[in-house]
């Protein structure tokens, strides 16, 4: 996020604040979290919550696909969960073979990643440089995907994700007959304290005047809060009188 949909804006008030619902992220994305903050300091009073909480399973069955690149045409990755997972998975089963072994054979495979946040992981992470940030959601990243994968290649695609991911991607590969290998890796809750965090916001001295979402987990859990505690009139300044949904931003989809 450049900060560009919010300078294009001429009705833009210093004074106002925004609420950014979101999931805080892996702790090695922690940079790219305050990025939004940075950007928006200059024309907002940013808030971020975070809104999702994530849980990872089936790791030991990830470990045994990661420990056979030779399987393998590739991976894909639909988000930061998905590299945070390959992660979590090689930490506890097996670091030091990756790291001497199967890195080597890895990199010479295709990664495939929507969003730049997730290809940034994928290099940072776990040394993989990926292709396809750019393209921005699953769909479009499908059909990078037909565009650039070799005729040739039998290989799967493994494709670990999460259990709310959207099928289109699956879809495009199906009909055009490109093979994957789809293994669900983690959950995507609500954050614990997701009211408690938004109730402080909007009882803040400044009020809140904007929310942004970046996902649709996120407008799925935040927007039944917000709507409780905006029927609770006592809790929330007079000054906030709607949320104005700003945009969709759909980076770390999976």
């Amino acid at each position: 996020m450049s900060g560009v949909i919010f300078k294009s804006c001429k009705c833009v008030n210093m004074n106002k604040s925004v609420l950014l619902l979101k999931s805080s992220g892996a702790p090695q994305s922690q940079d790219a979290e305050d990025a939004y903050i940075f950007e928006l300091k200059d024309l907002f009073i940013p808030f971020l919550v975070n809104t999702l909480s994530f849980t990872f399973f089936a790791l030991d069955q990830l470990w045994g696909f990661i420990q056979h690149p030779e399987n393998y045409s590739g991976i894909i990755l639909t988000s930061p969960r998905a590299v945070e997972a390959l992660k979590i998975a090689i930490d506890e089963f097996g670091i030091q073979d990756y790291e001497t072994k199967l890195l080597s054979i890895w990199k010479t495979k295709l990664i495939y990643c929507v969003g730049e946040a997730t290809q940034r992981n994928a290099l940072s992470t776990l040394g993989l440089e990926g292709v396809g940030g750019d393209t921005g959601n699953a769909a479009t990243l499908g059909s990078f995907i037909l565009r650039t994968f070799p005729a040739d290649e039998r290989k799967p695609l493994l494709f670990p994700s999460g259990e709310l991911r959207r099928e289109e991607l699956p879809k495009i590969l199906s009909n055009a007959n490109l093979p994957f290998s789809s293994i669900i890796v983690y959950n995507t809750t609500s954050s614990p304290t997701l009211e408690e965090d938004i109730k402080c916001c909007l009882n803040s001295s400044k009020g809140v005047d904007y929310a942004v979402f970046f996902s649709p987990s996120g407008v799925r859990f935040a927007i039944p809060v917000l709507q409780s505690l905006l029927s609770n009139l006592n809790c929330i300044k007079a000054s906030f009188v709607s949320i104005f949904i700003l945009v969709f931003l759909f980076h770390f989809l999976g």
